[in-house]
């Protein structure tokens, strides 16, 4: 058996890389989670049951710390805590030899029921949304709207992009580059230069870190974003899937970030510098919510909400 310090060790590591993480969206800071906590899993080691229960709990603490507006992250610990309770409520002679073989079983499986979720998002968007030679605003990174683009990149649909720096991390300069890297035509712009661009785009769209009944959780600038495509009388879209549907509002609040991600020098200025990645934008914002089960009209979603309690 492996020893448990040399696991921690590639464990650890794996999961303060993506503690890390200030530039990927929620989909592949999750993706990444599941193979670290797949990893774990698959490695016969010294852990006792009860040990292991206690260890995935501790490290999922420290995940949803550092990304506590991500929604897909709270589903995937949930689904595992509710295993290693299924676990122990099941008789000796009838469950599995470990609680390590029963969780590893689980992982792979919620892996393979959620894997092709994108796929069918895109779908639904093509079906609902006309993309041909349309000029589309985006803002941040997210690898639910990479994957839509591709998608569209294989029906052979010719589209512009208008996209964001997104600030204070600059994340949407990776989302510009790998477009224009895969064929599109992108003009890549400061976030304050929003409402000037607006006007030029056919629509906005975007992903959610987590959506509720009145509001959803994205990227700080979002909220912009949709206040002006409702100024300038264009659809404001976004594309999500059903796991980041919740029907708490309890949401731990946003820690500020480091105030040298805006600027260097801060604690010597005569002024207060705040940072924070996301914000809360009312949901009647959005034209159309796309899922990879249904479709809503942004007046609808709090009626869905509503008729799911």
């Amino acid at each position: 058996m492996i020893q448990n310090k040399n696991l921690q060790t590639e464990f650890v590591t794996s999961l303060k890389k993506i503690k890390q993480d200030k530039f990927s969206g929620s989909q592949k800071v999750l993706d990444d989670t599941i193979a670290a906590y797949n990893d774990l899993l698959k490695t016969d080691t010294e852990y006792t049951d009860i040990k292991l229960a206690r260890y995935i709990k501790f490290t999922f603490r420290g995940l949803l710390d550092s990304h506590n507006q991500f929604a897909l992250l709270r589903h995937f610990r949930d689904e595992l805590l509710r295993e290693i309770d299924v676990f122990y409520a099941t008789d000796k002679g009838a469950r599995a030899k470990s609680l390590r073989e029963h969780l590893l079983k689980k992982v792979e499986n919620y892996y393979k029921t959620w894997q092709s979720v994108n796929d069918k998002i895109c779908i639904n968007a093509l079906l609902n949304i006309n993309f041909s030679n349309k000029t589309i605003f985006l803002h941040s990174n997210s690898n639910t709207v990479r994957q839509l683009f591709d998608y569209i990149k294989k029906q052979k649909i010719n589209l512009d992009i208008i996209q964001t720096e997104s600030r204070p991390k600059s994340e949407g300069k990776y989302q510009a580059e790998y477009f224009a890297n895969n064929g599109y035509k992108v003009t890549y712009i400061v976030d304050s230069a929003a409402v000037k661009y607006l006007p030029l785009a056919d629509f906005a769209i975007m992903g959610c870190d987590c959506i509720y009944e009145n509001n959803f959780i994205n990227k700080i600038g979002t909220k912009a974003i949709a206040l002006g495509c409702r100024a300038v009388g264009i659809p404001f879209y976004v594309i999500t899937d059903s796991r980041k549907f919740s029907k708490s509002e309890y949401l731990k609040p946003e820690n500020k970030k480091p105030v040298s991600e805006i600027i260097s020098g801060a604690s010597s200025l005569p002024f207060t510098i705040e940072n924070y990645y996301f914000e809360s934008t009312p949901t009647e914002y959005i034209t159309k919510l796309i899922t990879e089960s249904f479709v809503l009209d942004g007046e609808k979603i709090k009626d869905y909400f509503t008729g799911s309690k």
